[in-house]
């Protein structure tokens, strides 16, 4: 039976790394490592103190708001501006134990070939640009990329945000990775696609300590400004949204722990008792065939910018989301007309 660090290996093939490197027209080189060498730097800190930066939550829903970020004291020790007129700020910080070796959790987010299947939940549309510098030695460390994706929720009530951003990989001293983002709004000459709901990544990422043992302790951060477009957001998903809970970093990490697991399942390292599925074969198939579902799923159903959703009130008397759209055969779904219908129905209390 391979190993975990066997396994992990085959997501860290150099057939996987981005194309050459080439320079960006009009772009000061200089310039974007001064802007990613502060947003690392800001990253780390931000990961690492605890109050007055961030206030721990008291109440019984600890577990799914654990930390707040204190905005006045965040402005005060980085210096920065406040959000511009009619954008409004989300900010959340998690961590936890993940079965992959850091490498391999590099490897996802700098490869958007890996980045997109393992958050296909979270993310679509995503490219990269340019590589404006390669990492050493067929890695990904003090790497960085000009990016684009759609961070998404899977329902046709929240609109995707639509972000270009630069990645960036280092490590540390310590031995510790970190990959970074931060918003490239001031680099005119990379190609902005129109956006619906505009979105600025301020210094946002994870920080990955080896653990060893093929384990690994990730800090995962996300802060943004968002534009405030209330006429854009359901009702029934405007706490869920504005509470950084939908595009936050515990779901982020929930996800990557999720993937992990489903990995392992994949390579045999994790089997369930009464496994049925006797060959790794089968466990390979049956995991990508799982992974495949999921992917289609969230790409029919997310409110992406290149998707025109209509609401229907005549078929089971609350409202439905309808689109239509013309497959060409890829995903390993048959080319024709594709109808994707959605319904949202809350069944909460009131004490909720």
């Amino acid at each position: 039976m391979p190993t975990s660090t066997e396994c992990q290996s085959s997501l860290m093939s150099s057939d996987n790394l981005p194309g050459p490197a080439h320079d960006l027209v009009g772009v000061n080189t200089d310039h974007i490592t001064g802007i990613v060498t502060k947003a690392k730097d800001e990253l780390l800190l931000m990961a690492t103190v605890g109050y007055p930066l961030w206030i721990s939550s008291s109440s019984s829903n600890n577990s799914i708001h654990p930390e707040t970020l204190n905005y006045g004291e965040y402005l005060r020790v980085f210096q920065r501006g406040g959000p511009a007129p009619y954008f409004r700020y989300e900010a959340s910080r998690h961590s936890a134990t993940i079965h992959l070796n850091p490498t391999t959790i590099v490897h996802i987010l700098m490869d958007v070939s890996q980045w997109l299947p393992v958050f296909c939940s979270m993310v679509t549309n995503a490219k990269t640009f340019e590589v404006l510098s390669r990492g050493k030695e067929e890695s990904y460390k003090k790497q960085k990329q000009v990016m684009s994706a759609e961070f998404l929720v899977a329902t046709p009530n929240v609109p995707t945000r639509e972000v270009q951003f630069i990645r960036y990989s280092h490590q540390q001293l310590d031995g510790i990775l970190i990959v970074v983002d931060v918003s490239v709004d001031e680099l005119q000459s990379i190609p902005r696609p129109s956006v619906r709901s505009i979105c600025r990544r301020r210094p946002s990422g994870c920080l990955i300590r080896d653990l060893q043992n093929g384990y690994s302790f990730v800090t995962c951060m996300e802060n943004i400004d968002v534009r405030k477009k209330e006429n854009d957001l359901h009702a029934k998903f405007k706490h869920f949204v504005e509470s950084g809970f939908a595009f936050g970093a515990q779901r982020l990490m929930s996800t990557l722990q999720r993937q992990a697991e489903r990995f392992l399942y994949s390579m045999g390292i994790n089997t369930l008792p009464g496994d049925t599925v006797i060959t790794a074969q089968g466990r390979r198939s049956l995991a990508t065939m799982a992974n495949t579902m999921m992917v289609n799923f969230c790409n029919d159903i997310c409110n992406s910018t290149h998707d025109h959703w209509s609401t229907s009130n005549k078929t089971i008397g609350r409202p439905m989301e309808v689109k239509t759209n013309k497959r060409r055969g890829d995903h390993g779904k048959p080319p024709g007309l594709n109808l994707t219908i959605g319904c949202t129905v809350l069944h909460l209390s009131h004490h909720t």
